[in-house]
């Protein structure tokens, strides 16, 4: 996958041709139904500074969300 070296925490240089295939790819993928989001946690507004802290210390991958 062209995005990989980003997951990958390689150096990528961002040119216009690159950038183009990569978003070409992304966007055919989202169209084709082909990328899942994943959720990383699920924190009640009173304990948003517990979530905060999860991002902060790496402990969460994915989307974190707040729910009233």
């Amino acid at each position: 996958m062209a995005l990989a070296p980003f997951a990958q925490g390689q150096q990528h240089r961002l040119q216009a041709h690159t950038v183009r295939a990569d978003l070409a790819e992304l966007f055919g993928l989202a169209a084709d139904g082909g990328l899942t989001v994943v959720r990383g946690g699920r924190y009640p507004f009173a304990q948003a500074a517990a979530a905060h802290a999860a991002l902060e210390s790496r402990r969460t991958t994915g989307k974190v969300v707040l729910v009233p």
